[in-house]
């Protein structure tokens, strides 16, 4: 997409939101009439524009937390390095809030308990096999260690 069709793509709905904001009782449709644009343009630009809103609220939330966080640490450095526990848990927990703001910690596993007689007889069902012959395989091979 050039340059001068994105502007006139977000100039098209800040008008949407300009209007809507002028006539908060105006629907879709009386907003599409009044602009001289389709109801599904209306829709997709409004839609678009608040959530370019919201992403850059998070944005900036997120930044205003991640500033404190920064002083926070600055600020309790020195102790920390002075051995105070305090001073290094609490910037042990500024700095886990700062990786998790921006998605750096890695996606945990989860355990899940499965019911083998149930799965045995779901596989069993599905492939038209013996649900006994298939919690006999499963068991035998959990028993040799997934092998």
């Amino acid at each position: 997409m050039k340059l001068g069709q994105q502007l006139a793509i977000e100039e098209r709905r800040a008008t949407v939101l300009r209007y809507f904001a002028e006539h908060p009782d105006a629907t879709v449709r009386e907003t599409a009439d009044a602009l001289g644009l389709s109801k599904s343009t209306v829709d997709r630009d409004f839609q678009a524009a608040t959530q370019a809103i919201t992403d850059r609220a998070r944005e900036a939330w997120l930044g205003t937390i991640a500033a404190r966080d920064e002083k926070l640490i600055g600020a309790m450095m020195p102790a920390a390095l002075a051995g105070k526990a305090m001073s290094v848990q609490t910037i042990l927990m500024a700095h886990d809030q700062l990786l998790k703001i921006f998605g750096l910690y890695a996606p945990t596993k989860t355990e899940q308990t499965v019911n083998l007689r149930v799965a045995a007889e779901q596989i069993a069902e599905q492939l038209g096999l013996d649900p006994g012959d298939v919690l006999a395989e499963a068991e035998r091979i959990i028993a040799a260690g997934g092998s």
